[in-house]
């Protein structure tokens, strides 16, 4: 029950604060989204690390501090929004974007989620049974095995940042499409690598490449839905991640049978579909760079 409840508390932050920060970087939404995005993956990044060094120091009573950062965030929230409010007081409300029908625009929205999910599984999928691959196939260090979530997120990072600037000269359909087919080749190289330290590196790669494709996400699906930014940033955020977490477990299902290797050669081949559905997704990357140009 707490579980499920600390769920809805991430789940009813993310569509809000995505439209805010979608409707507040003007121009540049795949850099605004990126540097949003930024504080979520390095929070999944460190989060691990934390949990079991306060596990070491203090035993499962030593999860309750993760509430601090929690209510401090709140805290500033809460000064911001009466700060924004007293400025606001007595200006002309922003315009906004008028609601459309959905009807014509639901298949649109699927393609994309399609294409995301199948990333989802990419991302969950090699998060989850690289490691093991790397203790149980290549027999690796079990401790070194423990880091590679951690390298893996911290990178993605890095693709985060690194990404948004080339993502809007290029296109946001045309950089999510690219990206992430490059992962597959990229998966390969993981699975001839011996174990030392450039798996590692090749884990780095790997993770800066995939979750490079994050903002651009975001930015495609409000291009479809623009008078829906949140709904469609909290169905794509949440409902794919869910579908993601959900392609986990199938696919744990498939390393208890086959081996952890099966799961590896099919996450392989994910990318590639993802990429193959993005072809299909009706977004132009002229109408980002004109609206970005205008």
């Amino acid at each position: 029950a707490v579980v499920v409840f600390s769920g809805l508390g991430v789940a009813s932050f993310h569509p809000e604060a995505f439209k805010g920060v979608l409707y507040s970087t003007g121009k540049r939404k795949v850099v605004g989204v990126s540097w949003f995005m930024v504080g979520g993956n390095a929070g999944l990044a460190l989060g691990p690390i934390l949990i079991m060094s306060l596990y070491s120091w203090l035993g499962l009573k030593g999860s309750l501090l993760f509430g601090l950062p929690g209510l401090a965030v709140a805290g500033l929230l809460w000064a911001y929004g009466r700060r924004m409010d007293r400025r606001n007081q007595g200006a002309a409300p922003a315009p906004a974007p008028e609601r459309k029908p959905l009807r014509g625009r639901l298949i649109p929205l699927g393609i994309l989620m399609g294409a995301v999910t199948l990333r989802s599984w990419t991302h969950m999928g090699a998060a989850t049974f690289l490691p093991f691959y790397y203790v149980s196939v290549l027999g690796g260090d079990p401790v070194t095995a423990g880091s590679m979530l951690t390298i893996f997120l911290a990178a993605g990072v890095v693709g985060t940042l690194a990404g948004a600037p080339l993502a809007e000269k290029v296109g946001p359909k045309r950089f999510f499409m690219v990206t992430v087919a490059l992962s597959t080749p990229l998966l390969i190289w993981l699975q001839l690598m011996p174990p030392g330290p450039w798996f590692l590196v090749a884990l780095a790669v790997l993770g800066c490449v995939l979750l490079a494709t994050w903002s651009v996400v975001i930015v495609m699906g409000q291009q479809l839905l623009p008078d829906r930014a949140g709904t469609v940033s909290g169905m794509l955020v949440g409902f794919s991640m869910g579908l993601g977490g959900m392609g986990a477990a199938f696919m744990g299902v498939l390393a208890d049978h086959w081996g952890v290797g099966l799961v590896l050669h099919l996450v392989t081949v994910m990318p590639l579909l993802s990429a193959l559905v993005a072809m299909f997704i009706p977004v132009r990357d002229q109408d980002y760079k004109a609206a970005r140009a205008g």
